[in-house]
């Protein structure tokens, strides 16, 4: 797709490189039993850099299938240009990626160990409220132009906590955020657990 609207725009006289931006994932809140949220999402943007005639324009678009209609606002934005400024392309032909860093998330198990949190009220008095925060993203990145394809592609998992402490009639609330490569829910619950201890 990315190499075809290349070649027509070669015709064209048009040089473009096309940056390709895909990013998956979910989000899922839940707060002591209630699930606030829990979506699962999916987004592709593509920016074009085009130069002709020592003119370079940027364009960016969620499609890049109606291949004339581009070429046609490649035209019109460039003729629409009255100063000339040349734009470098990405040189060299380098393939990075990182293999093995899109993981299948299977939701409703990660919502069923999310939810398991909610008995830590049950071992714990002074623990009135818990809520639960966790994001999954991959981002694939490649940028393309006649001589050229740059890859990369990350993933990974976020997880949040905001717990609330009662003692005495006092509410103490405690948040905290962290990071993994991989769905690591051992480690959130130790975290969490720790940060109860500590209030």
């Amino acid at each position: 797709m990315v190499s075809d609207l290349i070649n027509e725009c070669k015709k064209e006289n048009i040089n473009i490189e096309i940056k390709t931006d895909k990013n998956e994932g979910c989000n899922i809140n839940i707060f002591n039993l209630d699930v606030k949220k829990n979506e699962v999402y999916s987004t592709v943007n593509y920016t074009i850099k085009a130069t002709k005639d020592d003119k370079t324009v940027f364009l960016n678009s969620s499609s890049i299938n109606d291949y004339k209609k581009i070429i046609k606002i490649i035209k019109n934005n460039i003729d629409a240009l009255d100063s000339k400024e040349k734009n470098s392309f990405a040189k060299n032909q380098i393939l990075n990626k990182i293999k093995n860093s899109k993981e299948t998330i299977e939701m409703n198990k990660v919502l069923n160990k999310l939810l398991e949190l909610n008995k830590l009220k049950e071992n714990n008095k002074y623990l009135s409220n818990i809520e639960i925060e966790y994001s999954y993203l991959y981002k694939n990145l490649l940028i393309e132009n006649e001589k050229t394809l740059l890859k990369d592609e990350y993933g990974m998992h976020t997880f949040g906590a905001d717990i609330v402490i009662n003692k005495n009639g006092i509410n103490q609330t405690s948040r905290f955020f962290m990071t993994t490569k991989t769905f690591d829910f051992d480690k959130f619950k130790r975290r969490i657990i720790l940060k109860i201890k500590e209030a």
